[in-house]
């Protein structure tokens, strides 16, 4: 009886845990890009903010997008090449199981890149801000 006790109460907690993993999991909605400013966004809009990480890897350069908390995106439709930003060969994503989703940026060549939230929305902003196009100042004539 105190066996089947513990065998019952062992089922429980593992049923509990699995409820409570998949009630944190995030949901990955979309990913879209734009040219903003002479650089590139490629937004990841998910249910809620999550962890994520990102680091540049080279031959062929490109950014990963890790999020071990994002789960349900096989419905996501990936920006297709022919609309993408000249400065960005490639957007695409797969699972890698329990370990949640990754996203990877292919560039034609290496870029700096940075990452911030914009409500649930992870955007991640590619190539240099100042090299963005800028009005140049224009003195006022000088008079005599």
């Amino acid at each position: 009886m105190i066996i089947r006790f513990k065998s019952v109460l062992l089922m429980l907690l593992c049923v509990c845990s699995m409820t409570q993993s998949l009630a944190h999991a995030v949901a990955l909605q979309a990913v879209s890009t734009r040219e903003v400013d002479g650089q590139i966004e490629v937004v990841i809009a998910v249910d809620e903010q999550t962890e994520h990480t990102m680091f540049a890897l080279t031959n062929p350069d490109r950014w990963v997008i890790d999020l071990p908390n994002v789960n349900n995106a096989s419905t996501v439709q990936w920006p297709a090449q022919s609309t993408l930003p000249n400065l960005l060969t490639n957007v695409r994503g797969a699972s890698r199981g329990e370990q949640g989703w990754r996203v990877v940026l292919d560039l034609p060549e290496a870029m700096p890149a940075d990452s911030f939230w914009m409500l649930d929305q992870l955007v991640l902003r590619l190539g240099d801000a100042t090299v963005a196009k800028a009005t140049p100042a224009v003195a006022p004539p000088v008079q005599p």
